[in-house]
């Protein structure tokens, strides 16, 4: 047993100095993986860090102001307009100027504070759907975060049961932490292809034909190479 590991590891490392004494063989074992490295981390990502939105506030309350700053200070949305007409909210989004518009109803504080539900419309650009998806989820979440801390404040029935998630290893859940990865296998076949190929190529490159070359073979009793 000893023995055929042995053998493997020499196979293993002949073919591995082999790679690295040709410099185009060293370029395509190393870069092409680390190329790939950056484009799925960093270029490739599906976390959002700038959403451009609108609001309608027809409430103008200190409420409805407490709202939205929870959505100016998450670091994720951006306000670029303040709207003072329903009407203008087909021009925002036709004209691309805002990913969503937030419209807050006249009686928002009111209803909030006798216990009833208010409404919030949130209005996004479907024709980039995933984005607008993924925006109207963070929306979501920063309306449970207000919801939870204007019950406690004002002593009102709290939900019987919070869900509280937790990451461990990738606590931002950011794309790229899961992305490379998750692509590690993918590299590694490119490699190892990459790395057989350029095995059975160097006959040819040192004589200028395929000839049929022999290597030794591999505990099972296989001749590979040949």
């Amino acid at each position: 047993m000893l023995d055929s590991l042995f053998r493997i590891l020499a196979l293993t490392r002949k073919e591995l100095l082999a790679i690295l004494k040709d410099p185009r063989s060293r370029f395509s074992l190393f870069i092409p993986p680390i190329l790939q490295c950056l484009i799925y981390g960093y270029v490739a990502t599906y976390d959002l860090t700038d959403v451009p939105y609108a609001v309608l506030d027809q409430d103008r309350s200190a409420t409805s102001v407490e709202l939205l700053a929870e959505l100016d200070g998450s670091g994720i949305f951006r306000r670029v307009a303040n709207l003072t007409r329903a009407a203008d909210i087909r021009s925002t989004i036709n004209e691309r100027r805002a990913l969503l518009v937030i419209q807050i109803d006249q009686d928002f504080e009111r209803r909030l504070v006798s216990g009833m539900q208010a409404n919030v419309q949130v209005i996004a650009d479907g024709r980039n759907s995933n984005t607008a998806a993924t925006a109207m989820g963070y929306v979501n979440s920063i309306v449970e975060t207000f919801n939870t801390g204007w019950r406690a404040r004002h002593g009102q029935a709290r939900v019987p049961v919070r869900l509280t998630t937790r990451a461990w290893y990738n606590p931002n859940l950011e794309t790229r932490w899961h992305m490379i990865p998750s692509g590690s296998d993918r590299h590694a076949d490119i490699v190892a292809d990459l790395a057989t190929h350029s095995a059975f190529s160097r006959p040819r490159a040192r004589t200028g034909h395929l000839r049929s070359t022999t290597r030794d073979a591999l505990p099972s009793g296989g001749n590979y190479g040949r």
